[in-house]
């Protein structure tokens, strides 16, 4: 009987640690399992969505994957969370002229114009792009530019050319949003007398002329030399030039 017992316990024992094995390579083939499907699932989607809506079996170098789900993962040109701007660069922001627009989580930085409106350089549409503005375009974008790089500081001069810096006798005004870099008086054949901030036809003594570039300067010694100067303190000058014309004029009248 002793012997029955222990035959009959040990067939139990071995039953039961064959079967803790067998469950244990069960539950480890299934964790293996679940693994190497979240490894497929990451490394190789199904197909990958483009920005004009097509799919494709890859999405290589340069490009950039952003996925959605399993089966949607975007292909993009650009980084995640950047624009693509017609001339088709990317950046981190959608400024001016352009406006954004989000398309299946792709952003583009765009013209709010419709053909065949051109696009301005604040954001505007309009249907001509007349002087000093400049007709460019990029993309499919028709845009009306400025005719200066103001970001690295230029002017527009009055012959039309751009030029980094606006000095004496020349004044800086903004005209249509422009800065520009004028002529002091309209008509070319009168003096600019610097101490008034005028123009007139004549330049009559105590003061002087002098022809810079194309503009006739009407002027004391004192007043051109600080101007040419840059410096700012006027009135001393100012009242030097009253002071030189009322000498001026006594002397004239004793003579």
């Amino acid at each position: 009987m002793i012997l029955l017992f222990s035959i009959v316990r040990f067939k139990n024992l071995f039953a039961n640690h064959f079967l803790m094995v067998s469950l244990r390579r069960f539950f480890f083939h299934i964790c293996l399992l679940l693994v190497l499907l979240r490894i497929t699932q990451t490394k190789h989607p199904k197909f990958f969505i483009l920005r004009d809506g097509s799919l494709a079996e890859t999405c290589e170098a340069p490009f950039h994957q952003v996925k959605l789900s399993y089966d949607h993962v975007l292909c993009d040109i650009c980084k995640p969370g950047s624009y693509l701007y017609p001339d088709g660069k990317c950046y981190e922001e959608c400024n001016l002229p352009f406006v954004s627009r989000t398309e299946v989580s792709f952003k583009f930085c765009e013209s709010s114009c419709s053909e065949p409106r051109i696009l301005y350089y604040n954001g505007s549409c309009s249907d001509k792009c007349e002087p000093p503005f400049e007709l460019r375009f990029e993309k499919n974008t028709q845009r009306c530019q400025k005719p200066c790089q103001e970001n690295h500081g230029e002017f527009l001069f009055y012959d039309s050319s751009c030029v980094q810096t606006c000095e004496f006798p020349y004044l800086e005004s903004i005209i249509d949003g422009i800065k520009t870099c004028q002529l002091p008086c309209r008509n070319q054949g009168e003096y600019y007398h610097i101490e008034e901030d005028t123009c007139k036809v004549e330049c009559e003594g105590p003061y002087f002329t002098k022809e810079i570039g194309p503009v006739k300067v009407c002027y004391s010694g004192h007043r051109l030399a600080k101007k040419e100067e840059g410096g700012t303190n006027i009135k001393i000058y100012a009242i030097l030039s009253k002071l030189g014309q009322f000498f001026y004029r006594g002397w004239s009248d004793s003579c």
